[in-house]
C-alpha cells in the first residue's frame, strides 16, 4: 500500500516533507522516504497537519526572556577586565571589590571548646602483701684473689760521680803507659843502645797511640768495660738504662780519641755539665 505524506516549511532548511508511516523528515524534491522507502504524496489530511506544525514550530522559535540589565552590565566588566589582562599580564587580578567582600563574609564567633572532665578510671584495690618467709642466711664465700703488686718505679741508674770516673780515667791511664815503658824496654834489649832524638819521640808516640788505641779496642768495644771500671764497680749503660751494644761501644771509643785529641776538653767538660756527662758520653748516648 501507498501512503500520504505532507511538507511543511521548516525554520531552517525550508520546505521539506514528513513521512505519515515513520515520521521521517525528507527533503521536498524527494518522492521516497529516505528511511522507510514509501511514496510521499499530497492528501487533505496532510495538508491539515501541515498547517498545524508551523504553528508549533513558530511557537519553538520565540525568543526567550532577555537576560536582566544587571547582570549584562556585570558580564560586560567582566569581558573588558579579562582583555585588558590579556593586554597587561602584569596587572593584578581582582576577584571582587573590598566593600562587596566585606559585605559578604560571615563572621563566626570565635568559640572556646571546654575541656573535657577527666574520666575517672576503675582503680583496682591491690591486693595486701604477703610476708615473704624468711630464709636462712647462708655465709657468703670469700674470694681470695692475690694481692695486685705494687708496680716497681722505673728510675735510670746514677751517674758515677767526676771525680770516682776520673780516678778510673787516671788508672787506665797508667796501665796505658805502664804498656808504653814495657814496649820501650823490650825495644832496647833487642835493638841494643839508641841514641835519643826526635825521631825517638816521634816513635814513642806513634807507639803509645797504637797502645791506647789496642786497649780501647779491647777493653772498651770488646769486653765493654776497662780494668779500671771493674776495680771500681762501674756499669756501662745507655740513655735507657740498658746495656749499649757494640755499636754505641764503638761510638764511645771514637769519642773517647775526640776528647782526648782536643787537649782533654772532652773529659774537662763534665766538671761544667748540667748531668755531669763528657763529650764521649754525649756522643754515644751512654755513661
Amino acid at each position: 500500500m501507498l501512503s500520504d505524506a505532507m511538507t511543511e516549511q521548516h525554520p531552517l532548511s525550508g520546505q521539506w516533507a514528513r513521512c505519515l508511516a515513520c515520521g521521517y523528515p525528507n527533503e521536498a524534491g524527494e518522492n521516497r522516504c529516505d528511511k522507510c522507502g514509501r511514496r510521499l504524496g499530497q492528501s487533505a489530511a496532510a495538508r491539515n497537519v501541515l498547517r498545524a506544525m508551523p504553528a508549533a514550530s513558530a511557537r519553538r522559535s520565540r525568543p526567550g526572556p532577555a537576560f536582566p540589565r544587571a547582570l549584562r552590565q556585570e558580564l560586560s566588566t567582566r569581558v573588558q577586565q579579562f582583555r585588558s589582562r590579556q593586554l597587561h599580564p602584569t596587572l593584578p587580578l581582582q576577584f571582587f571589590d573590598t566593600a562587596e567582600t566585606r559585605d559578604n563574609v560571615v563572621r563566626m564567633e570565635a568559640c572556646v571548646l571546654e575541656a573535657s572532665p577527666p574520666i575517672a578510671s576503675a582503680t583496682r584495690p591491690r591486693p595486701a602483701k604477703r610476708p615473704r618467709s624468711s630464709s636462712p642466711s647462708l655465709p657468703q664465700p670469700e674470694l681470695n684473689f692475690p694481692a695486685a703488686r705494687e708496680e716497681e718505679s722505673f728510675s735510670l741508674p746514677a751517674v758515677a760521680p767526676v771525680r770516682l770516673r776520673m780516678i778510673g780515667h787516671a788508672v787506665d791511664f797508667a796501665l796505658t803507659v805502664a804498656a808504653l815503658a814495657v814496649f820501650c824496654l823490650s825495644a832496647r834489649i833487642m835493638l841494643g843502645p839508641v841514641s835519643g832524638g826526635r825521631f825517638l819521640l816521634a816513635s814513642a808516640m806513634v807507639a803509645y797511640f797504637w797502645i791506647l788505641l789496642l786497649y780501647g779496642v779491647i777493653f772498651q768495644w770488646l769486653a765493654g768495660a776497662t780494668p779500671a771500671m771493674k776495680w771500681l764497680d762501674l756499669r756501662l749503660v745507655d740513655f735507657d738504662g740498658r746495656t749499649p751494644g757494640r755499636t754505641q761501644r764503638l761510638w764511645r771509643l771514637l769519642g773517647v780519641i775526640v776528647s782526648a785529641g782536643s787537649f782533654l776538653l772532652g773529659f774537662l767538660w763534665a766538671a761544667v755539665d748540667e748531668e755531669t756527662l763528657s763529650w764521649h758520653d754525649r756522643i754515644s748516648k751512654t755513661f
